[in-house]
């Protein structure tokens, strides 16, 4: 199984909302919580395939974010140990 780590996400539009959110680029998908804090990532395609955020859980939405924030950004360690960057993502409200 392939290794994944967060660097954050790349925002270029920010919805404020109560409930959940998605974050969408490509195939890729992460679900925010309630409290909008980062739980899962989801690989579309592959629906039993969860990565969690644990070193994220602390990091949460707020009234500070605007477009083109730098939340970081998804990455690939390749099979000789380098770092791939894979998407900015794009945050969208899910309602």
């Amino acid at each position: 199984m392939e290794k994944w780590s967060i660097y954050g996400i790349k925002i270029f539009k920010v919805v404020h909302n109560t409930k959940k959110y998605k974050v969408i680029a490509n195939k890729y998908m992460i679900i925010l919580t309630e409290d909008t804090r980062i739980h899962e990532l989801f690989v579309q395609g592959f629906p039993m395939k969860r990565l969690c955020f644990k070193s994220f859980e602390e990091v949460q939405l707020n009234d500070n974010l605007y477009n083109g924030s730098v939340f970081g950004e998804v990455q690939e360690r390749t099979k000789n140990g380098e770092k791939k960057k894979l998407i900015e993502l794009t945050l969208e409200d899910t309602e």
